[in-house]
């Protein structure tokens, strides 16, 4: 309703892993009994969400960011086209 696009570059992997807390990933994150906390890649959310503001979703492969297609996503669902 407010007109705003959500615009997403989905890292990672599907699969659960532990958070790092420094660079290196040797500080692990803990929930409050010690155990890992993971987290993983949720690209049905994402997609649903950018669908419905009129966003895009654009996967990313490790290592590959992907802005130039993000970009190109963005540039023509925002720029007005020539007639």
């Amino acid at each position: 309703k407010s007109g705003v696009r959500i615009f997403a570059i989905g890292l990672g992997s599907g699969n659960p892993v532990p958070i790092p807390l420094d660079p290196a990933g040797v500080d692990l994150k803990k929930d409050l009994d010690g155990k890992l906390v993971a987290t993983s890649l949720d690209e049905a959310t994402l997609r649903e969400m950018t669908r419905i503001t009129g966003g895009s979703y654009v996967r990313s492969a490790t290592g590959d960011l992907n802005v130039p297609a993000l970009y190109r996503e963005i540039r023509e669902k925002t720029i007005p086209q020539e007639l």
